[in-house]
């Protein structure tokens, strides 16, 4: 299961992942403001980061998705 962590394949993939969850989170935080001008900047930021750290461990303490899909394309 660890070996899983050296490979370049994985960090591409959990990378990713951490990318699109902090777009996410960075937009869902910002269309929350009516105003550009009342938007508080550092706590969008610190959600955003809280997000791709949350994401991170969570691929590598859990298979990412795509993982778990790959194997049973392969034993299916």
């Amino acid at each position: 299961m660890l070996e899983r962590l050296f490979t370049k394949e994985f960090w591409n993939r959990a990378l990713s992942r951490v990318i699109r969850t902090v777009v996410q989170g960075f937009i869902a935080a910002t269309a929350s403001c009516t105003l550009i001008g009342e938007v508080d900047w550092a706590l969008i930021g610190s959600t955003s980061l809280l997000a791709a750290l949350t994401s991170l461990a969570m691929s590598i303490l859990w298979a990412l998705p795509e993982e778990d899909a790959e194997k049973e394309h392969i034993q299916g």
